[in-house]
């Protein structure tokens, strides 16, 4: 199975060769290593994901992924937190959604723990409307595995999802979450 992607000449100076590299290949001559715009497989209208960790906290990971020109950010939670620190990590991943372009979000809640009724009500507030200006079209959401958590989580959901700006979807893998969040 190889790629087919359009190809394109680059001089480099002081080199008399000519060296090819797909089309939209971004070059640098800096050792920081570079997210690369993907190849689209000869055989597949769909591009390879590729994730990087962008940030890490205690109780959450914060994740980039990307596929092709779609990116989506990821909040991967690792156990209970609340107040003030609840409310600092997701107005981190917000400026990082917002430095990265991100067109798709994915909510792995699935180790969340007992959300407060206030830190939920904050999280809807500060969050999906600065979700929609950035541009934001899917999210992905897998479900904490805390019992009453997860029916006060879908309760607010079904109310705000006729109003809410972008397509949501529920989800039990965290590998399509990850796929449909960058289609």
């Amino acid at each position: 199975m190889g790629f087919s992607a359009p190809l394109m000449a680059v001089r480099w100076p002081g080199y008399g060769g000519v060296s090819t590299f797909p089309r939209g290949t971004r070059t640098s001559t800096t050792t920081k290593p570079m997210l690369l715009p993907c190849q689209r497989p000869a055989s597949s209208m769909e591009y390879p994901l590729h994730t990087e960790l962008l940030a890490s906290f205690p109780y959450l990971n914060l994740h980039l992924h990307a596929a092709g020109p779609r990116k989506a950010l990821e909040t991967e939670w690792l156990g209970f937190v609340g107040g003030p620190d609840f409310r600092l990590a997701l107005t981190e991943a917000l400026r990082l959604a917002r430095a990265h372009y991100v067109t798709g979000w994915v909510a792995d809640d699935r180790l969340l723990g007992s959300l407060r009724p206030k830190d939920l009500d904050w999280g809807f507030t500060h969050l999906h409307e600065p979700l929609a200006e950035l541009g934001v079209r899917r999210f992905a959401l897998l479900e904490t595995e805390e019992t009453l958590n997860r029916f006060i989580i879908n309760s607010k959901y079904q109310e705000a999802m006729p109003g809410l700006p972008f397509e949501l979807r529920f989800f039990t893998n965290l590998t399509e979450a990850r796929s449909w969040a960058c289609a």
